[in-house]
């Protein structure tokens, strides 16, 4: 048995195709890719979007929208709606969604709010007011109660929660809550840390596995959260430059660390819709440029309609939002003899802005006519910052019978395959370089 080198260079260019690839980019929002967007946002009224899934949507009849297709599927699930009495957990809705984004090519990315700011269907759960003896709410209240009665329970649920969900294959991240309409933080700077740190904690003990995204405008939840492992940080109202994106951006996030980027994901929401910042002349060319400099991973365009005139605008955000991986060389060896190890050689790019921050596997396989064989790699994928990686594998070829066969590479995690932004056929997900080692 012998070390064999290359002899042999390949060189690619990076495709500028638009790739879908898991982890990234646009979401739907409270529906499913395919599902028929939420097209009756006004800037009098607002809109009408906070339904959940009662069994399976019905994939409504087509209209001519543009919107990119998501490869996330993002749901707000309220507190009452998985505990409908104390103690009883019902799980069913997210079994639902997990296996409806499963059939759609989705992954999920979830929150559980403790409440919305309407009375009703989406407020607290009802045991829990009747047990506190809390007043009904007005319509836009934003605030949750304060009563340790709430911070106790929600605690329990959110541990629940995190015990029956947090691994799923199909869970992509999820978006702690901690109080206030939607779980997005109304007042929370008036909650006392000895309230909001037991939420924070349940949380991260219960999620152990799955990425965490936490509440921009509260840096002292978001630092408390990395006490105990990489959480990244979701900020509402991209878009906006006169207030969030100026104002509240820069100085939130400077109290965070600046390379959080670099071990967790960055989720950004829109403030209105698209079609609003066309309407107000507003500068996408500015709000992509600024989101891109911090790092954004998947953004949440409320399921409207994108506006057809900035289509390729959109496009190319979309292609360095998050991860791009490019194979660009690969160095191999044309025959070696059977028992030999290969040695190879390879330039990946990383041509967006992030790193994938779940823990795929940079396989390796070699396809004959007398099998296929894969090789797992020692690189940690999680490591691909925006630039270059290069990688130097040995596979060994013990037991594999003489014969040619393709070189295959491949970014995998159980069933799910990353699609590398160079052009060429793929095999099961793999990319054929077009690289044949012959085995004597």
């Amino acid at each position: 048995m012998s070390l064999c080198l290359p002899d042999k260079t390949l060189l690619w260019r990076p495709s500028d195709a638009l790739l879908p690839n898991p982890h990234k980019g646009f979401v739907s929002f409270q529906r499913f890719a395919g599902d028929q967007l939420n097209d009756n946002w006004s800037a009098d009224r607002g809109w009408k979007m906070e339904h959940l899934p009662d069994g399976l949507f019905s994939q409504e009849e087509e209209k001519d929208y543009y919107h990119p297709h998501p490869k996330i599927a993002y749901f707000r699930v309220p507190w009452r709606n998985l505990e409908p009495e104390e103690g009883v957990y019902d799980f069913s809705l997210l079994d639902r969604i997990f296996a409806e984004a499963q059939s759609r090519g989705q992954h999920v990315m979830l929150r559980f709010p403790p409440h919305d700011a309407r009375p009703g269907a989406l407020d607290l759960p009802e045991w829990l007011k009747k047990k506190a003896n809390l007043p009904e709410r007005e319509i836009g209240d934003k605030v949750t109660p304060d009563h340790p009665l709430y911070f106790e329970h929600y605690e329990k649920f959110v541990r629940a929660v995190g015990a029956y969900t947090d691994g799923n294959p199909r869970l992509s991240a999820v978006d702690l809550s901690i109080v206030g309409a939607w779980g997005e933080g109304a007042k929370i700077a008036l909650v006392p840390e000895e309230k909001w740190r037991p939420i924070v904690d349940a949380h991260m003990e219960a999620f152990r596995v799955t990425p965490m995204i936490a509440q921009h405008n509260h840096p002292p939840s978001v630092r408390r959260a990395n006490s105990f492992r990489p959480v990244g940080f979701r900020a509402d109202c991209l878009g906006n430059m006169k207030i969030h994106m100026i104002g509240e951006y820069a100085r939130r996030f400077s109290e965070l660390p600046r390379d959080l980027w670099e071990r967790a994901p960055i989720a950004f929401e829109s403030c209105w819709v698209m079609g609003h910042w066309y309407d107000m002349g507003w500068d996408l060319d500015e709000i992509i440029e600024q989101s891109l400099k911090w790092h954004i991973s998947t953004f949440n365009a409320k399921s409207s309609p994108v506006p057809e005139e900035w289509k390729d605008k959109v496009e190319g955000w979309i292609k360095k939002m998050g991860y791009r991986f490019a194979l660009r060389r690969l160095d191999y060896p044309q025959s070696a003899s059977c028992g030999d190890d290969l040695r190879l050689g390879f330039w990946i790019e990383n041509r967006g802005v992030a790193p994938l921050y779940h823990p795929f596997v940079f396989t390796i396989r070699l396809k004959g006519e007398d099998g296929v064989f894969e090789f797992a790699s020692a690189q940690t994928v999680t490591q691909w910052l925006p630039g270059d990686v290069i990688a130097n594998e040995t596979i060994p070829t013990h037991g594999i019978p003489a014969g040619r066969y393709e070189l295959q590479v491949g970014l995998c995690l159980g069933s799910d395959r990353v699609r590398f932004a160079t052009d060429g056929e793929t095999d099961d997900g793999f990319l054929k370089t077009g690289a044949f080692v012959t085995l004597k």
